[in-house]
């Protein structure tokens, strides 16, 4: 074994050595549980009922078959650029009718590309966004998907 093969022998022992120690003398934080495990795992101890967010998901999850029929009849905000048309819902602020005009759905057809569907077509394609509720706040206290925005 030459001089060099040495070198990087110690080299690699020493750098094991420096990286333990490190590890030993200043250990990494632990990190805190999930949201979600703590919403499970803790119970109220006045006797009130605590709903997780998981909860509250699966009911706006069901909730959306009347939302809908009533997201469909809402007013319109339209969208006309050089290269865009469509429309946003008002309600719920949802962008659910966008098509590109400059693409073609086949080379010989005129109609042309559409990006996103409204909300009871077949197919609806749709951008939602909302708003979590901060600390002091129920779900209803945020905007959501039924509110009804103004242009």
């Amino acid at each position: 074994m030459d001089d060099q093969n040495k070198n990087l022998i110690l080299a690699i022992a020493l750098s094991s050595l420096v990286l333990l120690g490190w590890m030993y003398f200043f250990p990494p934080q632990e990190v805190p549980p999930a949201p979600e495990a703590l919403a499970t795992e803790t119970a109220p101890t006045d006797g009130a009922v605590s709903t997780p967010s998981a909860v509250v998901a699966a009911d706006v999850a069901t909730s959306q078959p009347t939302e809908e029929a009533s997201a469909s009849d809402a007013p319109r905000v339209s969208i006309e650029s050089n290269r865009l048309t469509g429309s946003i819902s008002l309600q719920g602020g949802r962008i659910d009718d966008l098509a590109l005009k400059d693409y073609r759905v086949t080379i010989d057809a005129p109609e042309i590309v559409q990006f996103l569907s409204p909300v009871g077509e077949q197919g609806a394609y749709y951008a939602l966004y909302g708003w979590a509720p901060g600390s002091g706040l129920a779900a209803a206290d945020v905007p959501g998907a039924n509110t009804l925005w103004t242009a």
